[in-house]
């Protein structure tokens, strides 16, 4: 039984293997960015940033610590989505460096919001969690896969398993990475 086990994980991963390897291929044909290029470990390597690459972290209520927050971790190559925070100042952040081409707003309903974040993990690489109601388990949930693929969520209100405090952690310069303003 347990060699029958052994060689369908090993399948599993070869299939998972192909998989990636054919998206992989779709996305430069389309001039689709690829995992490489979106994720934040790769460009903390080059510059040597201190700045978290994935994680939750809290950045507080203040619109003004929102926008200054992701302003510190924006790079030309990132994508942010913000899911459940209402009227952010979008001049304010415009006007401190948010490229807002690359900005998703998604005013969320709250019984949706663990699906929509979870969703937009995929593709972007910073999210801005604001009032959703999450419970802890999926806070967790979220946490755990943001981690894995390298993402950054900042929230208005703590989580559960949050790495700590965004201004406290000594992570936030309000310094881009590997520039300074």
């Amino acid at each position: 039984m347990g060699e029958a086990v052994d060689i369908g994980t090993k399948q599993a991963r070869l299939r998972l293997v192909k998989a990636r390897q054919a998206l992989s291929a779709v996305e430069e044909t389309q001039g689709v960015r690829s995992y490489a290029q979106r994720t934040f470990g790769t460009h903390m390597a080059a510059t040597g940033s201190a700045l978290p690459c994935r994680g939750v972290f809290t950045v507080g209520t203040a619109t003004e610590a929102l926008v200054k927050a992701v302003q510190s971790v924006f790079t030309d190559q990132a994508w942010v989505a913000v899911v459940g925070v209402g009227d952010l100042g979008w001049e304010a952040a415009q006007n401190v460096g948010w490229d807002l081409r690359r900005v998703a707003v998604v005013e969320c309903p709250a019984p949706q919001g663990a699906t929509v974040l979870s969703t937009l993990l995929e593709g972007f690489d910073v999210l801005v969690a604001g009032d959703l109601s999450l419970s802890g388990a999926e806070q967790r949930t979220i946490a755990a896969r943001a981690r894995a693929l390298d993402r950054l969520i900042l929230t208005k209100h703590r989580w559960v398993v949050s790495s700590g405090n965004f201004a406290e952690s000594g992570r936030f310069s309000g310094e881009r990475w590997g520039k300074t303003s």
